[in-house]
């Protein structure tokens, strides 16, 4: 973790293990029945011990600082992959399919970006290992596992049409912010508070979209209660474990999470590797066809299919276009990025007759981050949208990713890169209807795309932050 005073240039985009969390600690009173309050003193195995005037030793508990803790606390701008992830873990997964109830269901959203890297790693091509991945999640007991790029498509066209809407109704809030990257949300919750946030994409990231779908859509499917479905997902991110626990990321009305638990692929590779069997000796099962079950159909093999653009989503591509189209007729206009320093800050034109109509770009990294947050502060921020990921290289080089103690792991990544550019691609489209027939509230139906995100306040500097 590193201190909210440290200056934006100051930043570098990955931080170090060794930083402690922040956080104040709250300690617990425990009153000793006839003991008065005397002095701490420390073990030399680095316990706290009371010792009260009537020579009475009272043990002083550590702190705990969980996940939930992290999302109430201005102290950090992001999580640290030292973080106390008890919550979030493997064993959490694997004890409950242990426990698990008669009728539940499991269901497991695994993200492209996971299976590229998993696939460059192992030498394999990305089908040849979604469907390895598979093969060895049924085994241990999870039902259906569904690729996380369905949800991505509904982002994708959530996101073209809410731009559309925010420069017809010309918006004063531009340039329109993308907010699939819980690492940039909370640094703009935490950091830049309310006069960040009208910026922001309301639109759910592609996991919490994957969960709105399996805990209320599915759920109602396939007749069963979302208390009963227990749904994980892979990401290349550790921050997608904080975006997962998200007060407001619940069923209406519920406190049943949409996501009830979020491994990283690094963790996933250690839970297969805890098999005691070699990946690449896997037998292949295909992914669900989640369409399909929501549509009532039988379960298909699903065929794999992935959007335009960059690992990191493909959110500029699709609004750009969609955006050329329904606001000024131009079809499939030319993607011609302009790179500025680096291709972590990149720039897009929508240029008709001379003139300049729409101004993108994408920006990468927590140094982008703050610059642009800098310039927007100064009303010095001359575009419409941006694509922006709090990870150098976006998704596909995310803290999560699988790395290389041998290999040069830029060449890994580049290796992850071409095992997801790959496949396919096609324009995102979903024709499922997703009317909620269990409610009658706007509000409901409208959480199952949308999201709101709130200024977290300051910490007050005590001397329990103070690092000396």
């Amino acid at each position: 973790m590193f201190s909210v005073g440290v200056k934006i240039s100051g930043l570098d985009d990955f931080i170090a293990p060794s930083q402690d969390c922040i956080k104040p600690a709250v300690v617990e009173n425990k009153i000793v029945t006839g003991a008065k309050r005397g002095t701490i003193k420390v073990e030399s195995d680095g316990t706290y011990k009371e010792l009260s005037s009537n020579g009475d030793e009272v043990l002083l508990q550590k702190a705990k600082i969980t996940l939930n803790d992290c999302l109430a606390c201005s102290g950090c701008v992001t999580t640290a992959e030292t973080m106390l992830i008890e919550q979030q873990s493997y064993s959490q997964i694997l004890e409950s399919l242990k426990t698990r109830k008669t009728g539940s269901v499991f269901a497991a959203s695994v993200s492209p970006q996971s299976v590229a890297s998993l696939a460059a790693f192992y030498n394999d091509d990305f089908i040849s290992t979604a469907e390895r991945i598979s093969f060895y999640l049924k085994s241990i007991g999870v039902d259906y596992v569904f690729d996380s790029n369905i949800g991505r498509n509904l982002t994708l066209l959530e996101s073209g049409k809410e731009f559309v809407e925010r420069f017809r109704g010309k918006s004063e809030h531009f340039p329109v912010f993308t907010s699939s990257c819980p690492g940039w949300i909370c640094y703009a919750e935490k950091t830049h508070g309310d006069f960040i946030l009208p910026f922001i994409s309301k639109v759910k990231s592609p996991q919490q979209m994957m969960g709105s779908l399996i805990k209320r859509q599915l759920a109602s499917s396939l007749k069963v209660d979302a208390d009963l479905v227990y749904h994980f997902t892979v990401m290349p991110c550790f921050d997608k474990k904080l975006e997962a626990l998200r007060s407001d990321f619940v069923v209406p009305g519920t406190e049943i999470k949409e996501v009830d638990c979020v491994v990283a692929t690094n963790e996933l590779f250690l839970m297969m590797a805890e098999s005691g069997q070699s990946f690449t000796t896997f037998e292949k099962k295909p992914f669900d066809s989640l369409v399909d079950l929501l549509e009532g159909r039988l379960n298909r093999e699903y065929t794999f299919r992935s959007h335009e653009g960059s690992g990191a989503g493909g959110y500029i591509e699709h609004v750009f276009k969609y955006a050329a189209d329904q606001l000024f007729g131009v079809k499939n206009p030319p993607l011609d990025f302009v790179v500025k320093r680096s291709t972590d800050h990149k720039e897009l034109f929508l240029n008709i007759d001379g003139e300049i109509k729409l101004r993108f770009a994408v920006a990468y990294g927590f140094k982008n981050l703050g610059n642009f947050a800098m310039k927007l502060k100064k009303n010095n921020l001359k575009y419409d949208y941006v694509e922006i990921m709090a990870c150098p290289s976006g998704c596909l080089n995310g803290g999560g990713q699988l790395r290389s103690e041998t290999a040069n792991n830029k060449e890994l990544l580049n290796e992850v890169t071409a095992r997801y550019l790959s496949l396919p691609t096609t324009k995102p489209s979903f024709d499922v209807d997703l009317n909620d027939e269990k409610s009658d509230s706007a509000d409901d139906v409208n959480s199952l795309f949308f999201a709101e995100y709130k200024s977290v306040p300051k910490m007050n500097t005590n001397s329990l932050n103070i690092k000396w």
